[in-house]
C-alpha cells in the first residue's frame, strides 16, 4: 500500500501512531504545567522628573505625599530612572524581574501588559472608563499661532486625523468629524515634548506633510516639561504634554487642547507569570513598601 507515493509498512504505521501519541500527550502536559512563581527582588523602573507620563502615573496611582500643604511626587529614590519610553521598554525586555509603565499606544509584543484591578487595558475599557489609569494627550501653543499650526490642528481633528489616532491604538475625542481639505500652505513648524506622544505625532505630521508638500515640520522628542517650556520660550511652535496642564502654566496667552485619550499600562517581561496587580500593590511597589515578587502572591 502507498499513500502519495510513500510506501506504508507496519513499522511506518507504528512509528506514525507513536508520533501521534507523543504529540497529543505533550499538548495535554503543556496545558497542565503552570509557570513557576517568580521570586526575588522587584526591579521597578520609572521615568524622569519632568516626564508627563511620570506625573500622570503618580497622580493616578496616588503616589504622592504632602509637604507644607504641597503635593510631592513620592516615588522611592531606590527606583531606577529611565529618560525615555524606548529606554524603559528595552530595560524591561532584558530583565525578568523588572516592571515599568508606558503609554498603551507604545506597547510592544515583546512585553507583557498587566491587568489593573482585574481590568485589561484596551480601547473598549478606555471608552467605557472601566480601566482606571487614563490620561489625555495635550498640545500647547500660543493663542496667536500661525496659519500652518491652525491648519495642522484642524487636520488632527479631522476624519483623516482620527483614523490615524485609532490605528495607533489611542481613543479619539469625537467620532464625528469632517473631511480634511488641504490648503497647500508653505512654511515650517517645530514641535517638541513628550516621548509618549511623539510616535503618534510623527505619523500625524507625516500624513499632513504628504497632503501639504510645501510644509516642513521638525519633531524633537524630550519630555512634557521641556516641550511646554520650549513653546513658552519661543523655541517651538507646539508643545506635546502627556500630563495635566496647570492654569499657571498657560499664563502669557497660551492655549491647551486635548488630541486623544491614552491609558498608562504596567509592563513586565513576557515570561513573568503575574497577570494582574491592584492599584494598591503598584503604589506599594513604587514607594518600596513591597520589594519582592513573592510578596505579591
Amino acid at each position: 500500500m502507498s499513500v502519495l507515493g510513500i510506501k506504508v509498512t507496519k513499522s511506518f504505521k507504528k512509528g506514525y501512531l507513536l508520533w501521534l501519541y507523543l504529540f497529543f500527550a505533550n499538548i495535554a502536559l503543556a496545558e497542565q504545567i503552570k509557570p513557576e512563581p517568580l521570586n526575588g527582588k522587584i526591579h521597578p523602573l520609572s521615568r524622569e522628573l519632568g516626564s508627563g507620563t511620570r506625573s500622570a502615573f503618580v497622580e493616578l496611582f496616588g503616589i504622592i505625599k504632602r509637604v507644607d500643604k504641597k503635593k510631592i511626587d513620592d516615588i522611592s529614590r531606590y527606583v531606577e530612572i529611565t529618560n525615555a519610553t524606548a529606554v524603559m521598554m528595552g530595560a524591561v525586555m532584558r530583565d525578568l524581574r523588572s516592571m515599568g509603565y508606558i503609554s498603551m499606544g507604545a506597547m510592544n509584543p515583546r512585553l507583557k501588559a498587566l491587568k489593573i484591578n482585574g481590568i485589561e487595558a484596551n480601547i473598549q475599557n478606555i471608552k467605557n472608563k472601566t480601566y482606571p489609569i487614563m490620561r489625555d494627550f495635550y498640545v500647547v501653543y500660543h493663542k496667536h499661532s500661525s496659519e500652518i499650526l491652525e491648519d495642522l490642528l484642524s487636520f488632527i481633528s479631522s476624519k483623516e486625523g482620527i483614523e490615524i489616532i485609532i490605528k495607533m491604538g489611542y481613543v479619539p475625542l469625537s467620532k464625528e468629524a469632517y473631511s480634511y481639505k488641504s490648503k497647500n500652505l508653505n512654511g515650517s513648524l517645530s514641535i517638541a515634548g513628550s516621548s509618549s506622544i511623539s510616535p503618534l505625532m510623527e505619523v500625524l505630521i507625516s500624513k499632513y506633510m504628504e497632503l501639504n508638500k510645501g510644509v516642513r515640520i521638525t519633531l524633537m522628542q524630550s519630555d512634557s516639561t521641556t516641550g511646554l517650556s520650549s513653546v513658552k520660550n519661543g523655541l517651538s511652535d507646539l508643545g506635546m504634554v502627556s500630563r495635566r496642564v496647570l492654569d499657571s502654566e498657560l499664563e502669557g496667552g497660551f492655549v491647551v487642547s486635548s488630541i486623544a485619550k491614552d491609558a498608562i499600562i504596567i509592563i513586565v517581561h513576557p515570561d513573568n507569570p503575574i497577570d494582574n496587580l491592584s492599584s494598591e500593590q503598584i503604589l506599594k511597589i513604587y514607594t518600596y513598601q513591597i520589594t519582592r515578587w513573592e510578596e505579591l502572591r
